[in-house]
């Protein structure tokens, strides 16, 4: 009882299928074993060119690829291919969903020019440009021009800031009107106090006093404009 014009079928455990063989030497595409599939005047194929599969549709149309009747990928005419994805494609690679890369070390996203994205290991990614690092990301925290920072940022090199360079909730140093400004932003006043790291002595500059809490040594001469000491 075939189901279709041509219907072969085989009820017992073994390997054996169908076999298109051609065993020409002449080379190119005719010396091939080929699988035609036409409609109308639009004829299909699939070959194999010298142990290579190859899957040929002559014209610009999509080849698709389903499963559980529907489509899970596909590659259109441009050379673009889509995974999950069954709309028109715009770009090169398109991926509907997560991708993931078993790879213990080295794995990443290159691109040509050099500029990578790449995870070293378990534990930290790194970032180039010009097939040079320039940033890198681990457990500790993330380092720029540098790939084992110590602390949660670390750069090796300059830093420029448009605004106010934040510590803790309120604590601000910020330029303003071309002066390097220190203190709380919740009650707008600017303290500045400077301690020695480890110790109690500090020279505090508070609403234009100085107050210097432990020795006050000045090498060199003190002078004023204006008022006592």
């Amino acid at each position: 009882s075939p189901s279709e014009l041509l219907h072969i079928r085989k009820d017992v455990d073994s390997s054996e299928g169908i076999l298109v063989e051609n065993q020409g030497v002449g080379g190119g595409v005719a010396s091939s074993a080929n699988l035609f599939l036409k409609h109308s005047t639009l004829t299909n194929r699939i070959y194999n060119y010298f142990g290579n599969l190859n899957l040929r549709i002559p014209t610009a149309h999509t080849m698709s690829f389903w499963t559980n009747d529907q489509v899970k990928m596909k590659l259109d005419s441009a050379g673009n291919l889509g995974i999950g994805i069954s709309s028109s494609l715009t770009h090169r690679l398109e991926v509907a969903g997560s991708i993931y890369s078993n790879a213990s070390n080295d794995a990443g996203f290159r691109m040509n020019g050099g500029n990578n994205i790449f995870r070293q290991n378990s534990t930290e990614m790194g970032f180039e440009t010009n097939n040079t690092e320039r940033m890198r990301l681990n457990a500790t925290g993330l380092g720029i021009g540098t790939d084992s920072p110590n602390e949660k940022l670390d750069v090796e090199g300059n830093i420029r800031v448009s605004g106010a360079y934040k510590i803790g909730a309120n604590k601000v140093i910020e330029e303003v009107s071309g002066r390097v400004n220190i203190g709380d932003v919740s009650n707008n006043d600017y303290v500045v106090d400077i301690t020695a790291y480890g110790d109690t002595t500090s020279i505090v500059l508070d609403d234009g006093f100085i107050d210097v809490v432990g020795d006050f040594d000045i090498a060199g001469s003190l002078s004023k404009n204006s008022g006592s000491f």
